[in-house]
């Protein structure tokens, strides 16, 4: 270990319920003093002002901001963001300071054995290491994003932090804009939130705007799927009308029956609801679709579509095993299930069963059409 190194992992650190700080000190990451914060009126709880406006305690536990029934009202973004972050026990003991104030969930940061930007070291290991225990990839020195749940929530509400030193400073301010790999925020060393006060929405255009409700995910009719692209197939078929009532179906979620050289990405009953990389899950597709693609060039194919008949006997397999499974219980609605009841999103199969099934495409189970020859 570097001076550097362990001159950064002895760094005194503030604690406040310690969800954080107390798994670094286990692992040996942090080793400096630590200094418990003690909360006062200005730091805990949540205060309004006189034209309706809240101020947040730094303090305040993300399970009470989560159930807090005026804030959702006023904020509905902030409480959904705390009401989905991390577990029930979690939420009960951090705080909203905490949140924005934790460091790098990266697997090479939270080891102490390895050296990185943010522990004194001189490049980033994780862009040419091991990435199986990698966070999302970055553009800047450090390639790990700030785990904060609560700051993206906060950032669209364009809240302003006051810290014991300043006030009014953006969550961009706070965290800056990873240019700096070598910190997780920008306060200085011995600098602790106090309070964050949301405010309206600010538009790119620097407006800003009063809101009673914000839409942070537009979402899109799942049962539709491609079908809302106006896909016409053989004999005119269009593909809106084949998934009438709900029901899309595909063999193997990448092809239907009498719409030659249509191939689907995720397409019916090929989401991976039980877990798993949709990564992997694009892999095992595409390589499908390349070597279909590959056949119909090698053997001056111009058109293939699935056989009906394949389609609908996979079609019953996937039901049939849908039987077994937690998606098809009567005592329990999801947007899996269409209005029938029948599972068209989810798929049935482990992702070894599916890599299996699609890593050789099985071309007869496929009507092909020959290019036409010249004479």
């Amino acid at each position: 270990m570097s001076a550097a190194t362990a001159l950064a992992m002895s760094a005194p650190e503030f604690r406040a319920a310690g969800t954080d700080l107390s798994e670094r000190r286990r692992s040996g990451l942090s080793c400096g003093e630590v200094i418990d914060l003690t909360a006062s009126p200005d730091t805990i709880g949540v205060a309004w002002n006189a034209d309706g406006s809240a101020r947040i305690g730094a303090l305040t536990a993300i399970a009470a901001i989560a159930s807090d029934a005026r804030l959702a009202q006023a904020y509905p973004g902030i409480t959904a963001a705390a009401q989905g972050l991390a577990t029930p026990q979690i939420r009960h003991m951090a705080t909203l300071g905490g949140n924005l104030a934790q460091r790098s969930r990266c697997w090479y940061f939270r080891n102490p054995q390895i050296a990185c930007l943010k522990k004194g070291g001189t490049d980033c290991p994780a862009r040419s290491g091991n990435h199986l225990y990698h966070v999302a990839f970055d553009l800047g020195p450090c390639v790990a994003p700030h785990p904060s749940t609560m700051a993206m929530a906060l950032l669209a509400y364009d809240a302003k932090v006051t810290t014991d030193r300043h006030s009014g400073l953006s969550i961009t301010d706070v965290l800056g804009d990873g240019s700096n790999g070598a910190v997780d925020n920008l306060l200085a060393p011995g600098e602790r939130i106090e309070r964050i006060e949301p405010d309206a929405i600010v538009t790119a255009d620097g407006t800003t705007r009063q809101h009673e409700i914000i839409v942070i995910s537009t979402g899109f009719k799942v049962s539709e799927m491609a079908a809302r692209l106006n896909i016409t197939g053989r004999e005119g078929k269009n593909l809106k009308q084949v998934w009438s009532h709900d029901n899309p179906t595909a063999y193997l979620g990448l092809t239907v029956p009498d719409f030659p050289n249509l191939f689907l990405m995720l397409g019916p009953n090929s989401g991976p609801a039980h877990g798993g990389s949709v990564i992997f899950q694009s892999e095992c597709q595409s390589r499908y679709i390349s070597a279909c693609l590959v056949e119909m060039i090698e053997n001056d194919i111009a058109a293939i579509d699935v056989d009906p008949a394949a389609h609908d006997e996979y079609i019953r397999n996937v039901d049939a095993e849908h039987e077994q499974l937690i998606w098809t219980h009567p005592g329990m609605t999801t947007y899996y299930r269409n209005s029938r009841g029948r599972v068209f999103s989810a798929m049935p199969w482990r992702f070894v069963d599916y890599w299996k099934m699609t890593h050789d495409p099985d071309f007869t189970q496929y009507r092909k059409t020959k290019a036409r020859q010249e004479t």
